[in-house]
C-alpha cells in the first residue's frame, strides 16, 4: 500500500498537467511554465520518498518531451 501511495503522489503533478492540456483553447504558452512547476513538485515530493534516487528518470522524460514539442 505504501508503494501505491508513493507512486500516486509522484504522478499527481503529471496527471494535473495532462488534465490542464486537455482543456479547450490554446495552452502552449502556459504549458512550459506548468511543466517547470510540475518538475519542481515531483522533485519536492521525491526528496522525502523512497524513490528519490529515481528522480532523474521522470525529469529526463519530461525534458525530452519538451524538446520534441519545440521541433
Amino acid at each position: 500500500m505504501e508503494d501505491i501511495e508513493s507512486i500516486l503522489v509522484i504522478t499527481e503533478p503529471i496527471f494535473l498537467l495532462i488534465k490542464f492540456c486537455d482543456g479547450d483553447g490554446s495552452k502552449i504558452g502556459e504549458m512550459y511554465e506548468k511543466m517547470d512547476n510540475m518538475l519542481e513538485k515531483i522533485k519536492d515530493v521525491m526528496l522525502d520518498n523512497k524513490y528519490a534516487s529515481n528522480y532523474t528518470q521522470p525529469e529526463k522524460m519530461v525534458l525530452s518531451r519538451c524538446v520534441t514539442m519545440t521541433i
